[in-house]
């Protein structure tokens, strides 16, 4: 998901606002398509601050917003948020070294 201001023109070619909306990708066919899923131009500078905030820490890997007419609302998915702490703290280190080499020699 990502946060994108589109600018509306007017028949003059004069930009008249932007509006701002919450977009995710997705794949049909092997194409890249986009779908809106909410217009956040109504929304208070620091609301729409917040949700970029979300969406750059990656919580949208297991916190769904859903535009409700109006409203927003978002929505916790648990067992992903588990799967993924799990995960937290782990590591994998790629080397060249051999396997049978001594570990006091590193």
């Amino acid at each position: 998901m990502y946060i994108v201001e589109v600018p509306t023109k007017t028949k003059t070619g004069k930009i008249s606002h932007k509006c701002i909306l919450l977009r995710e990708s997705y794949r049909e066919d092997g194409k890249v398509k986009n779908r809106t899923i909410a217009n956040l131009t109504n929304c208070k500078a620091n609301e729409i601050e917040a949700i970029r905030l979300a969406l750059k820490l990656k919580l949208d890997r297991w916190l769904k917003v859903e535009a409700d007419g109006r409203r927003l609302e978002l929505r916790e998915e648990i067992d992903k948020k588990e799967e993924e702490a799990k995960q937290d703290g782990c590591y994998v280190i790629k080397s060249d070294l051999p396997m049978e080499i001594d570990k006091e020699k590193i």
